[in-house]
Parts: structure tokens; sequence; C-alpha cells
């Protein structure tokens, strides 16, 4: 009687001529890698503010957190923070896909395997306490999300946390949130949606295919 593998046991995943071996794991997942792209861009962009008979002025935010923040310990204004409205794993393909590209980048004798595509859509909160801050990032978000005239969404450099995968970030919804509570503490705050875009991808080691050449001699 043939013996039955332990309950749980993987199947096809024996190393051999379908499976590579694993390479060393990126040390974040493809959600957050995502997050640490977004923060980084929204803390490099320069909103252009109205100051009645003064010139414009230009400002950038003090934080952006890629969590919802603690009351009175992360939030200044102005700041943002990232929050997840919903992530999304769709297979690419019925097998996952070698990069080529990749051979030997991260480390010699591996390359990434793309599994899947991460769809995840962000509600990124701009903590603001000044109706003129809120206008001036209600007014300058869909120019900053939309930078080329060749694809809609703007495409971020990725982390190297998670192989340097680009992101593709879209604007999708701006509402403003406004309650008794947040009147009274002087509060205006921005909610929007982005939907962020990346290849999930894993590090495995490759072999080089020797070729055999077999020669039939005659005497």
């Amino acid at each position: 009687m043939t013996a039955q593998p332990e309950i749980g046991t993987p199947l096809q995943a024996t190393i051999g001529l379908d499976r590579m071996p694993m390479g060393t794991p990126a040390v974040t997942d493809a959600r957050n890698a995502c997050a640490q792209v977004v923060a980084a861009y929204l803390k490099r962009l320069a909103f252009t503010q109205e100051n009645g008979d003064k010139p414009r002025s230009d400002w950038r935010l003090i934080k952006v957190l890629t969590n919802w923040p603690e009351p009175n310990i992360d939030l200044e204004y102005p700041s943002a923070s990232i929050d997840e409205a919903g992530v999304n794993y769709e297979a690419h393909n019925l097998v996952p896909t070698m990069q080529p590209e990749t051979e030997n980048e991260f480390c010699h004798g591996t390359v990434l395997w793309k599994t899947d595509e991460l769809a995840c859509d962000f509600q990124v909160d701009f903590w603001l306490n000044t109706e003129v801050q809120r206008d001036a990032v209600s007014a300058a978000l869909p120019r900053f999300f939309n930078l080329s005239e060749q694809r809609a969404g703007v495409m971020l450099a990725g982390s190297s946390e998670y192989y340097h995968r680009p992101v593709r970030a879209s604007l999708m919804s701006a509402d403003r949130v406004d309650d008794s509570a947040t009147v009274l503490n002087r509060e205006r705050r921005l909610r929007v949606i982005l939907r962020v875009e990346v290849d999930v991808v894993h590090l495995r080691t490759v072999r080089q295919l020797q070729p055999v050449i077999s020669v039939d001699v005659e005497e």
C-alpha cells in the first residue's frame, strides 16, 4: 500500500524539473512595498496655496504615515496617512512567469518569477487644518497622478525591499471629511482613494542548461 503524504503537505512542490529552489525572500510584501512607494511620492510633492493679497506659497507634507495615526502621537498638520481599503491578488497567467531580465540582478544564480498581479485600493487621508490647504491638495492631486499624456495614473520607482518593482498609482476619488468634532478641532480632512498596482514576484534560483551534442562517428 502506497504511503499517503501527511495532511497539509504541499503537492507538486518537489524541487526538480518543474520547480526551482526558492531564493532569499523579500523583506516586505507587495502591499507594504506599495505603501512605501506612495508615501515617498507624496512626501516629494509641493502644494501651492493662495494667500489672499499676498503671493502664493508652496509647502510639503510634514509626515506621510503608512498606517492609521495614533491621536496626539503621530498626527502633525499638514500630514497624510495611508490605510488599505481592499487588496486583490489576480493570477496573471495559468503558471508563474520567469522575468529573464532579472537574472543575477539581486543575487548570482537567481531570477524573479511573477506569480500574481496585486491591485490595492489605498485610503489616503490628508490631515490639514485650513480650508486653503485642503483646496491646494484637492486642486493638485489630479495633476500629480496624471503626469504623462501616454497613460492614466503615474508610474513610480519601486522599493529596494521589494526588488525595485515599479508601482502604478491612479487617483480614484476624493472626498472632504467634515463633522462637528473635526470642525471644532479646526481640522480639515481630505480623504482620497488611490488604486495601486504592482507585480507579485518571488526570487528563485536558476540553473543554466548545458547543451548536449551527440555525433555519430563512422569509420
